[in-house]
């Protein structure tokens, strides 16, 4: 999950989506008025959000730095 602002000044949307792009299985997920800093009102959907893709990962099936499989 790439959570990103709709109104950062210092990163774009676009470098959202890159980021999405380049992390594998990775989906954006932006916040309509919300800046650089994710204010707290967004945490439990954020929270939320984590919890669901963790509780669909098997223990093995994590990734490590940029998609490769972490080392057991």
């Amino acid at each position: 999950m790439v959570p990103h602002g709709e109104q950062d000044p210092v990163l774009r949307v676009s470098a959202g989506r890159a980021t999405a792009r380049a992390v594998g299985g990775a989906r954006l997920v932006t916040y309509p008025g919300v800046g650089h800093d994710l204010p707290a009102a967004v945490w439990p959907g954020i929270s939320r959000r984590i919890s669901d893709m963790t509780a669909h990962q098997s223990p093995s099936g994590g990734a490590g730095v940029f998609g490769q499989p972490l080392e057991e």
